[in-house]
C-alpha cells in the first residue's frame, strides 16, 4: 500500500505542477494545519498505540511539520509537507492526504453507484464541495474511471497446476471499478477446471478496495452459508456523528481488550453478516487464500472473513490491517481544499487483537519462506 501511496504522491507533485495554482498566504496553510490536528486529535484514535506501541514522537511531529506548514509559499508545498508528516506515522490506518486518482475513485463508488448513493451522503457532499482543491477533477462518466482502474491494475491472472489439482487465482486489486471486468475472468477460470479439488486466491500486496468485490467475486460463486461478526470501537465526536449518523453504538461491554480502553474509545458496536446474500449449494472445493503485509483494507476484511469462517485456509504473514470498519471518514481542509481521509473507528479480530495492528494468517510462513510454495507443499502433503 506504501508503494502505491508513493507513486500517487509524485503524480501529486507533477499534477501542482502543472496547475496554475495560487499562492495562499502562510497563515492559511497553518490555519489549514491547525485544523487538521484539532480534527485528528477529536477522531482518529491510533496516536496512543503510535506513540506507546511504535515509538513515534507524536509532539516532535506535530510541532516539526507546524513549522514547515509555516513557510510553505504554495498549495503544492503544503500537500508535500502533509504526505511527509503522514509518512513520518505509517500511513497508519488509512491516513492519507487524497491524491487525483483516489479521488476519482471514490466519485465514481459514492456518487455513480446507486446501491451506495443517497440523499445527504457525508462522503458525496465532501467530494463535490465547490471549494475543493483545483487538483481534484470528477470522472465525467462511470465508464472513465473503469477505464483508468483497469489501466492501472491488471486482469486477474489464472494457472492451474495439474500435479495438485489446483487452480490458482492472483488477484491485485479489489477496486470498485473492477468487479465486473473480474467477475467474468473469474468465472470463466471456474467453469473452465470445474473438477479442481483446490482453489488458491492469491492477494499478497492487494491494497483493497470494496467489499462487494470479494463478497459478489469470490464468495458468493461458491454458494454456502457463513456468519460473520466482529466489534467496532469508536470515539464519538461531532466527525462521526456527521458520518456515520446511522449507527447506534453502545456503552463498551465487559469483555473489551485492553487496547481499548487504552485508546480511549468509549463506544462499541456490532456487526452481524449472513453471506452470501442468496443461498445456494455449496460448492465442493478446499480454499487457501495467499497474504503478506501489502494484503490491506478491503483485502484484510476478506482474511477475517475466511479466519472466522473457515472460508479458506490462509497462508502466509500478517496482513497490513484496518479492514474491520467503515470507509474512513473524509475531510476537507478549508483554505486550501485538499481533502485527507482516516480510520476513525477501530475494528476487533476474532482473536481480540487491534485489527489495524494486522491479520494473522492460519500458517505463517517464516522470512524468507514463499507463501505460493508452503501452500502447495501442504496440498500435496494432505
Amino acid at each position: 500500500a506504501l508503494k502505491r501511496f508513493k507513486y500517487y504522491l509524485i503524480i501529486l507533485i507533477l499534477i501542482f505542477s502543472s496547475c496554475a495554482c495560487s499562492p495562499s498566504n502562510n497563515a492559511s496553510y497553518s490555519d489549514d494545519y491547525e485544523y487538521l490536528w484539532n480534527e485528528l486529535e477529536s477522531s482518529y484514535p491510533y496516536f496512543v498505540y503510535l506513540r506507546d506501541d511504535k515509538g513515534i514522537d507524536i509532539d516532535g511531529i506535530r510541532e516539526r511539520y507546524a513549522e514547515k506548514a509555516e513557510a510553505t509559499e504554495s498549495e503544492e508545498e503544503f500537500a508535500v509537507v502533509i504526505e511527509d508528516m503522514f509518512s513520518e506515522l505509517g500511513n497508519f490506518a488509512h491516513l492519507w492526504l487524497l491524491t487525483p486518482e483516489l479521488y476519482r475513485g471514490m466519485y465514481n463508488h459514492m456518487i455513480y453507484d446507486e446501491n451506495i448513493a443517497y440523499d445527504g451522503n457525508p462522503f458525496a457532499e465532501v467530494l463535490q464541495d465547490p471549494s475543493l482543491s483545483e487538483i481534484y477533477e470528477k470522472p465525467e462518466t462511470p465508464e472513465e474511471q473503469i477505464d483508468e482502474a483497469e489501466k492501472m491494475f491488471p486482469e486477474v491472472w489464472s494457472q492451474y497446476f495439474s500435479d495438485s489439482d489446483v487452480l490458482y487465482l492472483r488477484i491485485t486489486s479489489f477496486d470498485h471499478s473492477l468487479i465486473e471486468r473480474d467477475n467474468i475472468t473469474i468465472n470463466d477460470a471456474l467453469s473452465k477446471y470445474p473438477d479442481a479439488k483446490n482453489l488458491i486466491i492469491d492477494i499478497r500486496n492487494n491494497s483493497g478496495g470494496s467489499d462487494k468485490y470479494w463478497m459478489q467475486n469470490l464468495v458468493d460463486p461458491f454458494g454456502g452459508k457463513y456468519k460473520f461478526k466482529f466489534r467496532n470501537y469508536i470515539r464519538k465526536s461531532d466527525l462521526t456523528d456527521r458520518f456515520y449518523w446511522d449507527l447506534e453504538p453502545s456503552e463498551l461491554p465487559e469483555d473489551v481488550p485492553e487496547w481499548v480502553e487504552r485508546l480511549g474509545l468509549d463506544h462499541c458496536y456490532e456487526i452481524d453478516m449472513t453471506l452470501p446474500e442468496e443461498e445456494k449449494p455449496a460448492k465442493d472445493m478446499n480454499r487457501w487464500v495467499l497474504t503478506n503485509e501489502g494484503t490491506y483494507s478491503a483485502a484484510d476484511k476478506f482474511v477475517n472473513f475466511c479466519r472466522q469462517t473457515g472460508w479458506a485456509m490462509v497462508v502466509g504473514t500478517r496482513t497490513g490491517g484496518d479492514g474491520l470498519g467503515p470507509t474512513p471518514v473524509l475531510i476537507m481542509l478549508p483554505d486550501s481544499g485538499l481533502l485527507v481521509r482516516f480510520s476513525a473507528i477501530a475494528g476487533e479480530n476474532s482473536d481480540g487483537s487491534m485489527n489495524a495492528a494486522g491479520t494473522a494468517p492460519d500458517v505463517i510462513c517464516i522470512k524468507g519462506e514463499d507463501p505460493l510454495d508452503r501452500c502447495l507443499e501442504l496440498i500435496r502433503e494432505d
